[in-house]
């Protein structure tokens, strides 16, 4: 009896070993699954499909391929001397009139009749308001809440304002772009443009800097021309000529100073360079190793491009030394854990803001470029990443 329940002992345990190890096996496959699926739904050689796009029934499916992600950790005590030496940071303190407070003058949280009341009596050195001190003004006015003007029965993909901020755009799946005059507080719709060729969605807007033209992107080898209103009735494609065969897009678009130019990032880690007056495609270099998610001019001259990527790399590139044949940068700024999603820059060639997938954003002097070493551990942190925003929930700080 004692040998017996040994044996019995022995073969329940020999079980458990081996539905554990196929448990495991298991998981392993679905995970491979899961990253193989992510891979191809993100390259757009795999589309869901449903009989009721409404529905949200991709999302739910989606679901089954979640994968578990790992927290970025939150930085605990962040060095800031750096910031604080620069002159980025005094001149803010200028702009802002920071600088400028004294016992008896002004304070930060002074009211507009408070400084109406010093400027009466000479307290302010000006007969007119600088910059500064209205800036500082109204700082005690900046919007802390939200008001409801327009819901949509699609997802909405975008949201841009022109660079005057009177004019701003929303763009969605059911492939309207919507413009709305946003001048003097008003939210009013003027004007509506049924985009062409979409796949999936509308993937980024831009307005010229004169407000007179938007351009948007798809999942096309086309980019999209219009007149923001309607009165020339422009709606021109472009043609890109990328050399991908299938699944091309163009994730972020953005117009030259002076609107001759177009800055695209694609999916087939290129960087392409529309002219409006050539009429042509100018410019396409290989410029990552993964997906490009945005691009920025760093200045009027629209000779020093930015570009980021799912890498997480941001790369300054200089079209006066730029081959297509022969790509190189001029340098690279590393630091993030995931993919780089938007770039924006001061204008200035020197600045610029990066937003990434890692929920930071990050200010960068371009002036002082990351080392080979930097570079390889960002590479590192983005590889070990396994968060993807179109179906799991945002990682909370831990």
């Amino acid at each position: 009896m004692g040998l017996g329940h040994w044996n019995r002992r022995r073969d329940s345990q020999s079980s458990g070993r081996t539905m554990e190890s196929s448990s495991t096996q298991s998981a392993a496959a679905d995970a491979d699954l899961a990253r193989l699926i992510a891979y191809l739904y993100r390259r757009g050689e795999l589309h869901m499909s449903s009989s009721n796009e409404d529905d949200g029934s991709e999302d739910e499916y989606m679901k089954d391929f979640q994968m578990p992600f790992s927290v970025p950790p939150a930085a605990a005590n962040i060095d800031t001397s750096a910031m604080d030496a620069s002159e980025l940071k005094q001149e803010m303190l200028n702009d802002s009139w920071a600088l400028k407070f004294s016992g008896t003058g002004p304070t930060p949280k002074s009211s507009v009749s408070h400084l109406l009341l010093q400027r009466e009596h000479g307290s302010i050195d000006r007969r007119n308001f600088q910059r500064a001190i209205w800036r500082s003004a109204s700082d005690c006015y900046i919007p802390n809440k939200y008001e409801l003007k327009e819901r949509f029965h699609n997802k909405v993909f975008c949201g841009t304002y022109s660079q005057s901020g009177d004019i701003f755009l929303s763009a969605c799946q059911d492939r309207q772009i919507r413009i709305y005059d946003t001048s003097n507080g008003g939210f009013r719709k003027f004007n509506s443009i049924h985009a062409l060729d979409v796949g999936w969605s509308v993937l980024d807007t831009s307005f010229s800097p004169d407000s007179r033209y938007l351009v948007y992107s798809s999942w096309s080898d086309y980019l999209h021309l219009c007149d923001v209103h309607g009165q020339q009735r422009v709606h021109q494609s472009l043609p890109l000529i990328p050399n991908s065969q299938h699944g091309f897009c163009i994730f972020s678009v953005v117009f030259s100073q002076d609107s001759r130019e177009i800055l695209g990032g694609a999916n087939d880690r290129c960087l392409y360079v529309y002219d409006l007056e050539r009429k042509e495609r100018t410019l396409c270099v290989e410029a990552h190793e993964d997906d490009v998610n945005a691009v920025s001019f760093a200045d009027e001259s629209s000779q020093i491009l930015f570009s980021g990527s799912d890498d997480g790399l941001c790369k300054i590139w200089d079209r006066r030394t730029l081959q297509e044949s022969d790509p190189h940068h001029v340098g690279i700024l590393a630091g993030h854990l995931d993919g780089i999603t938007f770039i924006d820059s001061r204008g200035d060639g020197r600045y610029l803001l990066s937003n990434c997938k890692d929920q930071s954003i990050k200010l960068w002097d371009m002036r002082h470029l990351s080392s080979k070493k930097a570079q390889d551990e960002t590479k590192q942190c983005v590889a070990r990443q396994n968060w993807d925003y179109r179906w799991q929930q945002v990682p909370r700080k831990g």
